[in-house]
């Protein structure tokens, strides 16, 4: 709230990764840009591989596209996100949106041709 009255944000309210997240989501509804910029990066500086898949997730439901491209080059770049990715769709609890997602990619393609 205090943001919609003064323009001023305190990022350090954000202490946890589920908060940054939730601020994201309420950003991306309201269309505070500004917000929704700092959460992204926020979001950027938090990935991990341990989190890399619901960080992707989050970016594509809340149409954070700077997170979106960061979660495209984290993939490229990290071996050990082929691996969690690999074991999460054995297990079934990988949804769609993430750049690992070969079926997703695969299927967007096909729609492209």
């Amino acid at each position: 709230m205090k943001y919609l009255y003064t323009g001023e944000f305190d990022l350090n309210v954000l202490d946890s990764l589920d908060k940054v997240i939730e601020m994201l989501r309420v950003a991306d509804e309201e269309y505070l840009e500004d917000i929704k910029m700092l959460c992204e990066r926020e979001l950027i500086r938090l990935c991990e591989v341990e989190n890399f898949v619901l960080i992707c997730q989050v970016a594509d439901l809340y149409n954070a596209n700077r997170l979106k491209e960061y979660c495209a080059w984290f993939h490229r770049i990290n071996p050990a996100v082929n691996e969690l990715l690999m074991k999460q769709k054995e297990l079934g609890s990988i949804g769609g949106g993430c750049p690992g997602d070969t079926e997703t990619n695969s299927m967007a393609g096909d729609q492209q041709s």
